[in-house]
């Protein structure tokens, strides 16, 4: 037989936050902790590991996500940088074109605004389609209106002042176009 241990029991005032934690009620005996079924608290711990599982796939998938749109945000905004080195390369093309288009300089810059082309094509970016075209306002940004000619439908763009680009289902930078109407 075991022998029982002869408890200390000190007063204390029970309104003292202090010594509330300390306070000893009446404990259960060890036999009363065992009370619940060995099989039941196996599901219960079972049951919270599958939680913490599904918990973590889906922080996994939220930062794969994250990280995802991160990398994308980051992609435009260097396309954006680009864009409007590509459109003063096309204005210098333009003008050397009506000055004669000959000579290093035009090779020259022919070659940079190819190159500057392939670049973003290579990052997926394509231009949208504009001049002849319907008018999408998804798409393009009407600056000007004016009366359809003979040979002109409504809402066709007649003219583009900036060239559009999109990048998947993204529009990077509406076209902007003057429609007739």
């Amino acid at each position: 037989m075991k022998k029982k241990e002869k408890e200390t029991i000190i007063e204390t005032d029970k309104n003292d936050p202090i010594a509330e934690d300390y306070i000893v009620e009446d404990e259960q005996p060890e036999a009363a902790a065992d009370e619940q079924p060995k099989d039941s608290l196996a599901d219960e711990y079972l049951a919270v590991a599958q939680r913490l599982q599904a918990d973590f796939d889906n922080f996994r998938k939220r930062n794969a996500n994250v990280r995802a749109d991160a990398m994308l945000d980051g992609k435009l905004e260097v396309i954006k940088g680009v864009l409007p080195i590509a459109d003063n390369l096309a204005r210098a093309l333009a003008q050397e074109e009506k000055d004669g288009g000959s000579g290093t300089l035009f090779d020259g810059l022919t070659l940079i605004y190819k190159q500057a082309l392939q670049l973003l094509s290579d990052q997926g970016v394509e231009e949208i389609p504009d001049l002849g075209e319907q008018f999408d306002p998804n798409l393009h940004a009407a600056v000007m209106q004016v009366p359809a000619t003979g040979d002109q439908k409504p809402n066709e763009i007649v003219e583009v002042f900036q060239k559009g680009y999109k990048l998947k289902d993204k529009v990077i930078r509406y076209t902007m176009v003057k429609v007739a109407n």
